[in-house]
């Protein structure tokens, strides 16, 4: 952001970060919702629309007492009208988490890609056996060792216990839909990588984008494989659906699902790929010395103290960057007594 006001500045710095539950006015009819999360990164935004129709939220935040006593203390004082809808840009649980909190208790109507809405459905109802079982094969596989998974099976279906409940039907926003909110017409474009159809709203007359998770302006956007999207690719959907935001510029404003506001879009994304190569060869030099698990690289990417937590998501990105090399031709797998090791071609 710079420094002189214009008519799409923020009005606050990053130095007086929101408190937790506060709201801030972003841009006309547009304000920042900000809501704590109980993991290291410690809160989402959530952006309130005000339209004529009814108030529009976009994402909901993480099933605690907490941010659903926020709810309760914004929406007592909001008149919600006849249709409000909250948008849930994709399945994680920082997101999804109380939409099913908002719709039972103050009926709003959810929107949402399909494929977000299946993924949430499908976790959500998993049941403990079923998912430390495909989780104890896939990290088995990629070559962890047996005392740290059984540390993993013991979460159980730490997704189920984050999300309040499973609305019974939902609206479907796909690619390029467009959609009214608050007298402004946005696009939808939705891109892989992060989550499956993650939505991100663009509008063009504004030159306001919502980024959800997809474009941050600080942080790199988690991309990994999990037992249950073991064949995907998604640091390859990630870097590739960058092509959609190609109409956006520098003077475009993001308002993105964690950290501040911002302006350089292209910049950021242009930031985001050059991490990534960076990663890959990273990678690839590590598997030319010998061939290497995912479990084998974690200590050389990433910091030694993660939490159980931090460690699923570490070897989710490890993988989604073997994958993609391999996928590229640059890596071969190998298998030895049901573990999978890569090692350069």
């Amino acid at each position: 952001m710079t420094d002189a006001p214009d008519a799409h500045a923020v009005s606050w710095h990053w130095e007086d970060s929101p408190a937790p539950g506060s709201i801030t006015p972003v841009v006309e009819g547009v304000s920042l919702f900000r809501l704590p999360l109980p993991i290291r990164l410690n809160h989402i935004n959530v952006y309130l629309i005000d339209d004529p129709d009814g108030l529009v939220v976009v994402d909901a935040g993480y099933n605690t007492a907490d941010c659903r006593a926020h709810w309760d203390t914004l929406l007592a004082q909001r008149d919600l009208g006849a249709d409000p809808r909250v948008i849930c840009t994709h399945y994680h649980p920082d997101h999804y988490g109380l939409v099913g909190f908002l719709v039972e208790r103050y009926g709003f109507r959810v929107i949402m890609p399909q494929t977000e809405w299946i993924v949430a459905g499908f976790l959500a109802r998993a049941g403990d056996d079923q998912i430390a079982r495909a989780s104890q094969d896939f990290y088995r596989r990629h070559g962890m060792d047996n005392a740290r998974l059984n540390q993993h099976a013991g979460r159980g279906n730490a997704y189920r216990a984050s999300v309040h409940s499973v609305p019974p039907d939902y609206t479907r926003i796909a690619d390029d839909d467009e959609i009214t909110l608050g007298g402004r017409r946005f696009r939808a474009i939705t891109a892989g990588g992060h989550t499956p159809e993650q939505l991100c709203l663009f509008c063009a007359a504004d030159n306001l984008l919502l980024s959800a998770d997809q474009i941050l302006p600080r942080i790199t956007p988690n991309t990994s494989v999990f037992s249950y999207n073991a064949g995907a690719n998604p640091l390859g959907e990630f870097l590739a659906d960058f092509s959609k935001f190609g109409a956006l510029d520098n003077d475009t404003l993001v308002l993105p699902g964690h950290d501040r506001p911002f302006r350089g879009v292209k910049r950021r994304i242009d930031a985001l790929v050059s991490h990534h190569d960076a990663r890959l060869e990273d990678v690839l030099g590590w598997c030319r010395e010998e061939a290497r698990t995912a479990c084998d690289l974690v200590p050389l990417m990433f910091r030694a103290d993660l939490d159980l937590h931090q460690q699923m998501f570490a070897i989710g990105e490890i993988i989604a960057h073997l994958v993609l090399l391999q996928t590229r031709g640059q890596l071969e797998r190998t298998e030895h007594d049901g573990v999978w090791a890569y090692r350069a071609t």
